[in-house]
């Protein structure tokens, strides 16, 4: 029974790695990138505009920058902050915080 569940260890593990390599969830594609750009930079805090316009060559539009954040956000990464809007024109940048606990380690 044991070599029957350490067989299954390293067939889910591989199953694993094919579905990453196939792309099979596009998001999490997405995700992999917006998490290495943070964790290269060891940011705490950024606006969306930061992330779009420094992976702008991989998002052809911030609305998937966004999507992307709250894939993040919804996994425990980060936190997407809207800040009040006050007057006309164009509405601020969100800001988007990365949890303490992740950023004290890149210390």
């Amino acid at each position: 029974m044991s070599m029957a569940l350490e067989l299954m260890a390293v067939f889910t593990l591989h199953s694993l790695a094919a579905m990453d390599m196939m792309g099979a969830d596009p998001s999490i594609a997405a995700a992999r990138l917006v998490w290495d750009w943070i964790e290269r930079g060891r940011l705490e805090r950024f606006t969306v505009r930061d992330a779009f316009n420094a992976l702008r060559g991989s998002f052809p539009r911030v609305a998937k920058v966004r999507e992307t954040l709250e894939a993040l956000e919804e996994r425990g990464y980060l936190e997407v902050i809207e800040p009040p809007r006050d007057g006309p024109g164009r509405p601020p940048s969100p800001m988007v915080w990365v949890r303490p606990d992740i950023a004290r380690q890149w210390r």
